[in-house]
């Protein structure tokens, strides 16, 4: 039997999966909605994923597998329906196994809900999320942060290199903050 897995997003983990699934004997096809990434041209969008095959009391246990292989000898199969850049038809790919590498950076951004008259636009400055910024180039991005006094709010990943960004654009005069935006009882105990 094949062990064919779909990789859905070619970002970091995706590119990681498909690293480790074919060095372990899988056949790993990777599924991008984006343009490019490492120079190869994907713009393959996912229209739907739909499992045929075991009841639901049976996928449940699968939760406690230990690695035998028992859910690729199963009766069903995953049916990715994907889109490719230029047709118009939607082809079909059955697979067994399917790993999501969409992560927190997926296209959909996390803006919280401001009452009105006291979110961003009250604020005279510009307000961007990382996601727009990411998809500036990286000369319009550099101009973008040059000479700018920048807050961003957050502590995750793209807040912290975002950070780093804006101190390589501006040098030793960067003016920058960052807010943490927290619960207390998310901080460690400190003495």
């Amino acid at each position: 039997m094949e062990k064919r897995v779909a990789i859905i997003g070619a970002g970091l983990s995706g590119l990681v999966t498909c690293k480790y699934t074919k060095e372990k004997g899988f056949h790993p096809i990777v599924f991008e909605a984006k343009g490019s990434i490492g120079g190869i041209k994907f713009n393959s969008q996912v229209i739907s994923t739909d499992y045929v095959g075991e009841s639901d009391e049976e996928m449940q246990s699968w939760d406690q597998w230990s690695g035998t292989g028992k859910p690729f000898g199963a009766k069903g199969k995953w049916h990715i329906e994907v889109q490719h850049e230029g047709k118009s038809s939607i082809e079909d790919y059955p697979v067994e196994f399917v790993v999501l590498c969409i992560g927190q950076f997926s296209g959909v951004p996390n803006i919280p809900e401001f009452p009105l008259g006291q979110g961003p636009e009250i604020f005279s400055g510009k307000v961007m999320h990382s996601m727009d910024y990411s998809a500036m180039d990286n000369n319009s991005a550099a101009e973008f942060l040059k000479g700018k006094r920048i807050t961003i709010i957050g502590s995750q990943k793209s807040a912290v290199d975002l950070a780093v960004e804006c101190a390589n654009a501006n040098g030793e005069k960067a003016d920058i903050w960052i807010i943490i935006s927290v619960f207390p009882e998310m901080l460690p105990n400190m003495p």
